[in-house]
């Protein structure tokens, strides 16, 4: 019989940059263990500028070479409240929401708003990971 140990856990993403810019690997994290990604949730210091536009992020597999977000998580500069602040609008994940131990995760920033002033970011990604105890 084999028995794996399971748990939930948040892994934290930051992009502390001002303004964020366009680019690859903004963060990146190795996976500890064999893990599914469930859901993602996060907040913008500054949405910037730009009616209609947002600073869109990808969670890319580095590892094995895939996007795991069909639809990106975005950041809408229409949600901004009155201190440019705004919640993360959830993305769609694919059909492979899975990943190995050992994977290194990052966090791509594929899209800014029209002003490109949106700054500092935090996702925070709820994954269940297990590992095999003998």
């Amino acid at each position: 019989m084999t028995v794996y140990n399971n748990y939930l856990a948040e892994i934290k993403f930051e992009c502390r940059e001002d303004p964020i810019a366009l680019g690859d690997g903004k963060c990146l994290w190795p996976a500890p263990y064999d893990f599914e990604i469930l859901g993602i949730v996060g907040c913008i210091l500054n949405a910037g500028t730009g009616a209609g536009s947002s600073t869109e992020f990808q969670i890319r597999n580095q590892t094995r070479s895939f996007d795991y977000y069909t639809t990106r998580p975005r950041f809408r500069v229409d949600d901004k409240d009155a201190n440019n602040r705004a919640v993360l609008h959830n993305g769609i994940l694919g059909t492979r929401t899975t990943g190995k131990q050992g994977d290194v995760l990052a966090l791509d920033c594929d899209v800014l708003p029209g002003g490109s002033d949106s700054h500092e970011a935090t996702l925070w990604l709820l994954c269940e990971f297990w590992r095999e105890v003998t």
